[in-house]
């Protein structure tokens, strides 16, 4: 299992996985979410710039890892630093809604920051590395 999460998390591979995660975020945000308001407590209004942010973000993760820049861990950084201020909105956002939102929807957006929190960590961590 170790070699796993050191070929996922290898330069090679973490921005597609950054950016393939992004892409889910967009999708469960501006799709599923959205289709299920009542569900998840979250309005649409703030579920669909959500979904745009995870979408800019999938782009620009999705980009470094076809086209790999040169200087990678400068771009890595950047995407990290962009993970981070996405989590941080979030969980503004998830404060000024906290009323509203359902059980469902707080354990969606909270185990969400804890996935990109992680990942952000673990691209600052190899952008020191390599």
């Amino acid at each position: 299992m170790k070699s796993l999460t050191k070929i996922i998390f290898s330069p090679k591979h973490i921005f597609l996985v950054d950016g393939l995660g992004a892409a889910y975020s967009a999708t469960m945000l501006g799709v599923v979410l959205a289709a299920f308001v009542p569900f998840f407590g979250m309005p649409t209004a703030v579920l669909y710039p959500l979904a745009g942010t995870a979408v800019c973000l999938a782009v620009y993760s999705l980009s470094c890892h076809f086209l790999k820049p040169r200087r990678w861990q400068t771009f890595l950084r950047g995407i990290a630093t962009l993970n981070l201020a996405y989590c941080a909105a979030s969980v503004v956002l998830m404060s000024l809604y906290w009323d509203s939102l359902t059980i469902w929807g707080a354990a969606y957006f909270v185990s969400e920051k804890f996935v990109v929190m992680g990942l952000a960590l673990q691209e600052f961590s190899l952008s020191r590395k390599s």
